[in-house]
């Protein structure tokens, strides 16, 4: 296998920035990230491979990733697409190692587990998932109770 070195003079100073804002990035979020997958996926195992994909994704594209709260809303939405990539096994789903989570819909859990794990708003979340505010108040009310129905 031939490997090509990296380009010298400004170019590689450029990578060398956006891979220090991405190290940067990564240890701001990687404990969160990383709770987001376990609460998804509910392995540990299979939380750290998502999170070690996710990760491998963004470094390829990390010339055109920020520090804002836009660049963690991508990264969840990557971990989110390999997941669903990944199902079915239900030894790989949540509701196998969590069973208060058994009857939790997705559409209601995602939500719930991106407010307590990130801390995003109500109005975060509605703009996250592309629905009005009001209906996202609804999921998560309704999440929180029928996770208090099965506890």
């Amino acid at each position: 296998m031939y490997i090509t070195m990296p380009p010298r003079g400004p170019a590689r100073n450029t990578d060398d920035e956006h891979a220090s804002v991405f190290d940067r990035f990564v240890a701001q979020h990687l404990a969160s990230l990383y709770r987001f997958a376990v609460g998804l996926s509910g392995s540990t195992v299979v939380a750290a491979e998502l999170v070690r994909e996710t990760l491998m994704r963004a470094w390829k594209r990390r010339a055109h990733l920020g520090e804002s709260a836009q660049t963690a809303d991508r990264l969840v939405a990557m971990l989110r697409e390999l997941h669903g990539r990944q199902r079915p096994p239900a030894a790989r789903d949540l509701t196998a190692r969590h069973p208060h989570f058994a009857h939790v819909p997705l559409t209601y859990r995602e939500p719930l587990l991106l407010q307590m794990v990130y801390g995003y708003s109500q109005a975060q979340l509605a703009e996250h998932f592309d629905v009005p505010l009001e209906c996202m108040a609804t999921r998560l009310a309704q999440a929180r109770v029928m996770m208090e129905g099965t506890a």
